[in-house]
Order: structure tokens, then C-alpha cells, then sequence
């Protein structure tokens, strides 16, 4: 006998649900087929194109049917299909056989990871062990190595973030429609910016990643009320998740706490004054607020190195008010500089990786208008509460964003933007449903339907293109070959040890790192500059080992157009008077460098 959800289901939606998930094992299968022979300058390019173009069909037919089918199983499926493609983009590394993907930081994570695994410390050891000991965990249980097990958390984390973002979309706005845009927003990895927060191992990225889970059960916990075993069962598990990021990064406990700060005055205020009935009967979270204090404390009380940075931002947030600090627009000219050299600009670069994240402020800020102003029958209840709750989060973390990017060096404000679109991704998906299911006219529903899914076709490619460094983005790479690693090993292991190590840029200090696997990071050896090259490194005082990779070719000659080094600079290192070649390969190469 029939049941009513499969004869909602057509024999069109069926059919098309199969060419979809035949279309992703093909993308999958081809990908799998498809290794990476080398180190390879962008893994779009080097991808056949018919991966690209099977996921864009993956994406295409999920996208329609979960937006027009009348059947729940349909639409679940067609999300599932989604977030298999969108799990294939991200894992196309793994797929394709890389050893390992790291933009620097990467390398060091893997030397700690590999430094819990060898015993030669314990977790409690390290700043934030979260990342690390999933690892060691995963590597041990599956028996893969520790490199290509923190490749696999990365996607497991992401599909956590989708499945979680979807959820909280659907948790707060009451629509066939939120789990929908929930989830094709979440596929766009909008905390994900290349800008201080990154696809490859990164303890701060992933933290943000899985902290979409506590928002949910934050969101879930909040709207219990007075349902006292379903809001301690909420309770306990946003207590665990509290811990756990901690554990993954202090500094994104922080700006969490932030967050919680500012939904705690939000409920005080709301129980003491009239017009906010929804958020007064919610279920407070100081208890929650107390806990991630407590947490944050206790494990900063244990790390001298958190205790610095918090001292540190304080610092210099206090001398930006005073005046005694401009940093922000040093940096910012620098950085036009730079990307003015290389062929690009400030205004091309935030249209290719932040494009859509405008898109999704927008969204925010149209949401937060319509819920306030009372647009619609909709409006009142639990969505005027958790957009009030997301209003003030973002508002929280806005004021600390400009705080750090006045007040300190480097890019740490982008680390606050990534966890800001946490909350943007999930206001603007609850913008979209609340806007669809706005539109009463059925003809009308359907245009906004293709108009919504056209729009959101185009923020799919424009998002996922940025999220790998690229040339696209003006950023090498990330790739790390198996063989350059163990090139890197057998030079470090044969070395002389009275002898440094110097490179291009910054020296080989993060395979150090991953090599060695030292607690703290290596930082001994230097980089030669293009002046030093064209003086036949004569400045040297003592004999050096020099490391030159096809990495660095290709980020200096190709990436960077020569901006600091040309390729004739690099091509003559072997040339050049007192330096001798060690090893030469495809992926690297090793001269002694006699200073006599």
C-alpha cells in the first residue's frame, strides 16, 4: 500500500533524484581516477573539468527539487544529494589523492598531532588539543596516516556545519523553506574567507565550523522554556559542546562569549520591561555564559602563551582609544601594494572572496528590518526573538571586530568576520524562506522559486572558487606533496648540525615543525631575500643549507608574477659562486651554500 509522502513523490522527482546521486558517484569515481601526479598550482585547474561540471549538475537538480517538490522524503534526499556535492568540493583533495593541504599553520598542527601520537607529549600540553587529538584518534581508528586523517576531519566538520546550519534555519523560522536555503547557504562556507580562516587544518577555521553545533542546541535550549528534562538534556549537551570548543580554540571561546554576553543582557532587559513576552518566556543562559567563563579560565589559568595575547589585544585595544595606535591603515595600504603589483586590487579581491558574504549581510540586514518593523503575521513570537538574539550577537561582535582591527597587527579581525558569518549565513537563509513564504500568489511563488535558485547558483560557484587558495585569489597553493615532505625529512635528518637551514620567504620552518614536531614552533631558520640572490648570497657568515621547491617557483613566478623573486633569480641559485648542489628533484631541491 501507498503511503500519501510516496504518492507525493512523481516518477519525475524519483527519476531525477537518481541521475543526481549516479551523477555524483560519477564525480566521485572520476575524481578518485583523476590523482594528483605533482605539486599542483590550483587544484581547480588541475581537476578535469568533468568533475566540475557532474557537481554543477549535482547541485542544479538538488537545488530545484528541494525548492518545487511537495514531498518531505524528496526534499530531504535532494539536501542530501546537495551535501554530497558540496562534501565532494571540500574533500577533493582527499578524493584526488593529496598528501596533505596546508597554508603554513597546517604543518605545524600535523607536527603536534604527531607529537601527541608519538607520546612525546599529552594534550593538555598544547594551547588547544582539539584538533589534534580527533586526529590522533581518527588516524589510530581507521589506520591512516595522521596527515590524511586531519584531511578527513575537515570534512567531517564541514559536514557538521551543513547539517547544523540547515537545522537552525529550520529551528527558527517555521518553513518548508529554511532547512532548504538552510543548507545551500551553509554549502557556500562563508566562515571559510581565506582570510585568516581557511579550508585546511586550522584550529580556529574548524573551531568556527563546529560551533554551529552549539548554536543550535543553543537555539533548541533557549526555546524549552519552562520544559524542565527537555531544556536540562539541551543544557547538558550545550555545556559539553562549551568545553569542546574551548578545547578546539580559547580565542573563539572568546568571541563566543561575546556572543553570550550579549543575548544575556538582551533576556535581563526583556524581563523587565514589556514588548519582548517571546524572549522573556525563553529559558535564560547565564548558567551557560557562567560555564564557558569558568572553562575559559581555568584552561587560560594552565597556557602563559593565552595569558600573553589576552594581554596583549588588551593593550592594545586601550592604546587605539587613547590614540596610541594606528596599525589598521598601515596594514591596509601594504596590503593594496601588494595585490597592486601582482596584477589585482582591494576592490577585486573582497568582490572575489567576500562577494557573497556582502550578499548575506544584506539579507541580515533586510531580516532584522522586516521582523522589527513587523512585516507580515510572522513576525511576532520565536523569529523576533532568535533574530533579536542574532541582532545583538553581531553587534557584540562588530564592535570587537573594529577592536582588533584597530587595535592590533596582522589580520586577527578576519578571525572575528569568519565566526561572524556564522550568524550571517543563518539570518540570511531564514531571510530567504521568510521572504518566499511571503509571496501568497502561487504563479509568483514559482518565479521568486527560479529567480532564488538562479541567484543562489551564481553565490555557489562565486563562494566555492575562493575557497582553496589559488591564483585566482592572488594565494599559492596549499598543496604539500608526499614527496616534498620526505625530501624536506631526509635533508633535515642528513644535515649537519651545526648547519642552518635558509629558503625562500620563510625557510622550511612549518616542515620543521611537522618533522620534528616540537611544542613550540621552530623559528631558527631564515629566508633569503632577492637582493641576497642577485649578490650570490656573499652576506652569509656561515655555511647554510639553501631549500628551493617547485612550491616556490610556482607561488614567485606564477602567483606572484615576480614580485619579489623572478624566475631568472631562481633558476641561477645553482650558478651562482660557493654553492653547491645537494639533491635535485622535481619537487625540490637542496644546495650547500659555503660562506667561505
Amino acid at each position: 500500500m501507498k503511503t500519501q509522502r510516496s504518492q507525493l513523490a512523481t516518477p519525475g522527482e524519483r527519476s531525477l533524484l537518481a541521475i543526481g546521486f549516479f551523477a555524483l558517484a560519477g564525480a566521485v569515481a572520476l575524481a578518485h581516477d583523476s590523482p594528483a601526479t605533482g605539486y599542483e598550482l590550483s587544484i581547480y585547474a588541475a581537476t578535469p573539468v568533468a568533475i566540475w561540471g557532474l557537481l554543477g549538475i549535482v547541485f542544479a537538480l538538488s537545488l530545484s527539487l528541494a525548492l518545487g517538490t511537495a514531498s518531505t522524503w524528496v526534499r530531504r534526499l535532494a539536501l542530501c544529494l546537495g551535501g554530497g556535492a558540496a562534501l565532494a568540493v571540500v574533500g577533493m583533495p582527499v578524493l584526488r589523492g593529496y598528501w596533505f593541504i596546508s597554508g603554513g599553520d597546517a604543518l605545524t598542527h600535523l607536527g603536534w598531532a604527531r607529537g601527541l601520537a608519538s607520546g612525546a607529549y599529552e594534550p593538555i600540553d598544547l594551547r588547544y588539543p582539539g584538533l589534534h587529538t580527533v586526529t590522533t584518534v581518527t588516524g589510530n581508528v581507521l589506520g591512516v596516516e595522521l596527515a590524511h586523517a586531519m584531511m578527513l576531519i575537515i570534512v567531517v566538520l564541514c559536514g557538521l556545519f551543513f547539517g547544523f546550519i540547515a537545522m537552525t534555519a529550520a529551528r527558527t523560522f517555521d518553513s518548508r523553506y529554511s532547512p532548504v536555503f538552510g543548507a545551500f547557504s551553509a554549502f557556500l562556507l562563508l566562515p571559510i574567507t581565506s582570510l585568516s580562516t581557511f579550508i585546511t587544518p586550522h584550529a580556529m577555521s574548524q573551531a568556527i565550523l563546529f560551533s554551529a553545533a552549539f548554536v543550535f542546541v543553543l537555539v533548541a535550549y533557549v526555546r524549552q522554556g519552562s520544559d524542565g528534562l527537555s531544556r536540562r538534556s539541551y543544557g547538558l549537551l550545550a555545556t559539553l559542546l562549551l568545553v569542546a570548543i574551548v578545547l578546539y580554540h580559547p580565542q573563539l571561546a572568546a568571541h563566543l562569549l561575546v556572543v553570550l554576553l550579549c543575548i544575556c543582557a538582551i533576556q535581563v532587559v526583556a524581563r523587565r520591561s514589556h514588548g519582548f513576552d517571546s524572549i522573556a518566556r525563553h529559558a535564560p543562559i547565564y548558567r551557560l555564559t557562567a560555564v564557558l567563563v569558568v572553562v575559559f579560565l581555568v584552561w587560560s589559568a594552565n597556557h602563559e602563551l593565552i595569558q600573553r595575547v589576552i594581554r596583549f589585544h588588551l593593550v592594545s585595544t586601550v592604546e587605539f582609544l587613547l590614540g596610541a595606535n594606528d596599525t589598521a591603515g598601515a596594514s591596509v595600504d601594504s596590503q593594496a601594494d601588494s595585490l597592486a603589483a601582482v596584477g589585482g586590487s582591494l576592490a577585486i579581491v573582497v568582490l572575489k572572496l567576500l562577494g557573497p558574504n556582502l550578499v548575506f549581510g544584506l539579507l541580515t540586514a533586510l531580516l532584522v528590518l522586516a521582523v522589527f518593523l513587523g512585516a507580515g503575521r510572522r513576525t511576532r513570537e520565536q523569529l523576533r526573538a532568535v533574530v533579536a538574539y542574532l541582532a545583538v550577537g553581531l553587534t557584540g561582535l562588530t564592535v570587537l571586530f573594529f577592536l582588533y582591527f584597530f587595535g592590533s597587527s596582522g589580520m586577527m579581525y578576519f578571525r572575528v568576520f569568519g565566526f561572524m558569518m556564522l550568524f550571517f549565513t543563518i539570518a540570511g537563509a531564514v531571510a530567504l524562506a521568510y521572504g518566499m513564504e511571503s509571496i501568497t500568489r502561487a504563479q509568483t511563488r514559482q518565479l521568486a522559486q527560479a529567480g532564488a535558485a538562479v541567484a543562489i547558483g551564481v553565490l555557489l560557484v562565486a563562494s566555492l572558487v575562493g575557497v582553496f587558495a589559488s591564483p585566482y585569489v592572488y594565494k599559492p597553493a596549499p598543496h604539500v606533496t608526499e614527496q616534498s615532505m620526505i625530501e624536506h625529512a631526509d635533508a633535515f635528518e642528513a644535515a649537519d648540525d651545526d648547519l642552518g637551514f635558509v629558503g625562500i620567504r620563510s625557510g622550511p620552518n612549518r616542515y620543521a615543525d611537522a618533522y620534528y614536531s616540537p611544542l613550540d614552533r621552530t623559528s631558527s631558520y631564515d629566508g633569503v631575500t632577492s637582493d641576497e640572490l642577485d649578490d650570490g648570497l656573499t652576506t652569509f657568515e656561515s655555511d647554510r643549507y639553501l631549500v628551493v621547491t617547485e612550491m616556490d617557483r610556482e607561488r614567485e613566478t606564477t602567483t606572484y608574477r615576480e614580485l619579489r623573486y623572478t624566475d631568472a633569480q631562481l633558476a641561477s641559485v645553482s650558478a651562482l659562486s660557493g654553492v653547491n648542489r645537494v639533491h635535485s628533484s622535481n619537487e625540490f631541491s637542496l644546495y650547500y651554500v659555503d660562506a667561505t
